[in-house]
């Protein structure tokens, strides 16, 4: 015979959707806000900051520099006002 369980374990375990369903009471929101949140950071906020890190060494113009930083800052409003 193997190891015992311990007392109550399986109870937490049986437990715990219904604290996850109590505690999210609209978990379709909750999925919602996730994916907008994703999508915006995704799309139009870190691709700017990357290139600007990523080609800095190579002596990046300043115009670039500031389109990637408008770019950026347009997606973080988009994301605040769009969430």
């Amino acid at each position: 015979m193997g190891p015992q369980p311990q007392p109550g374990a399986e109870d937490a375990r049986t437990r715990s959707p219904g604290f996850r369903t109590i505690l999210i009471p609209y978990p379709e929101l909750v999925l919602s806000l996730v994916g907008s949140v994703s999508s915006s950071a995704l799309g139009p906020i870190i691709p700017p900051l990357l290139e600007i890190t990523a080609f800095h060494s190579k002596g990046t113009s300043p115009s670039t520099v500031a389109k990637d930083a408008l770019i950026s800052t347009m997606g973080f409003r988009d994301f605040v006002v769009g969430t």
